[in-house]
């Protein structure tokens, strides 16, 4: 009697795993909880698609993350070509801004991580929104287009003209927690031609903090250099807390193109 109880129960485990595999044999991948804040989600062409961010959206540069589920399954998809487009209606005309786009070889978990560069607030009036193409191995595709909040941000872009009269979109990599002493500091260099924004690697920058309250500066900064699509990495140095002024003059082919700055408050 003991063994025909076991194995009436193994039977039923046998049975109740493969319920729960779907029609292609294979059980489906359930995505894991993510930490950070979700934006939007929708639905099309049997597909999820769900947009997060590490905090509220501001002018200036924002990390921003993409899941593609399959509606069916709930399974994480993670061959998805996805693309990312901003617009900014103002009413009488509309325009995009700089974007860094995912590839599927950049997924890191759930998330494929992409960037837009921001470069005026949002209102009643003036009104941002995010569309989301994509296409799956499964030539499933679609696209999603979500209303978005803009506010001001700590490190607005600056936008200005080049020696040849291209706009320039520069923006600062928020530092999460600036300290009293050596910081790591990152920059975003775009040209705009006709809303297609390039990312610029041929800069040279030279980065110059000051204390604007006390009249000084601080030494042993380590200039930004270029590290590809756009980015350039370097140090700055505060020697105390309070507001700082990070003054960067940029050459391009060795003509002065202007001097830019931010402001950040230790």
């Amino acid at each position: 009697m003991k063994n025909c109880t076991l194995f009436s129960v193994i039977i039923f485990v046998v049975t109740l795993m493969s319920c729960s595999k779907n029609d292609t044999g294979v059980t489906p991948t359930i995505p894991t909880s993510i930490q950070k804040i979700k934006l939007a989600e929708g639905f099309s062409a049997g597909t999820k698609i769900e947009l997060y961010a590490d905090d509220t959206l501001r002018t200036g540069y924002n990390q921003l993350y993409i899941r593609a589920l399959d509606s069916a399954t709930n399974a994480v998809i993670r061959d998805a070509q996805l693309t990312l487009n901003p617009q900014m209606d103002m009413g009488s005309m509309t325009h995009s801004c700089p974007t860094e786009q995912p590839t599927s070889t950049q997924i890191s978990g759930d998330l494929f991580p992409v960037a837009a560069i921001f470069t005026m607030v949002g209102n009643d009036s003036q009104k941002w929104s995010l569309s989301i193409s994509f296409r799956t191995i499964a030539t499933k595709e679609g696209t999603l287009t979500f209303p978005i909040s803009v506010v001001k941000g700590t490190f607005p872009p600056k936008i200005f003209m080049d020696s040849d009269g291209k706009e320039m979109i520069l923006a600062m990599l928020p530092i999460a927690k600036p300290i009293v002493g050596m910081n790591d500091v990152e920059f975003a260099v775009f040209s705009n031609a006709s809303d297609v924004y390039t990312p610029i690697d041929d800069l040279t920058m030279t980065i110059t903090p000051e204390m604007p309250s006390m009249g000084h500066g601080s030494p042993n900064n380590v200039n930004p250099i270029d590290k590809g699509q756009g980015h350039y990495t370097g140090k700055v140095n505060f020697i105390m807390t309070g507001e700082w002024k990070i003054n960067l003059a940029l050459e391009r082919a060795g003509t002065n193109i202007g001097q830019q700055f931010f402001m950040i408050t230790l």
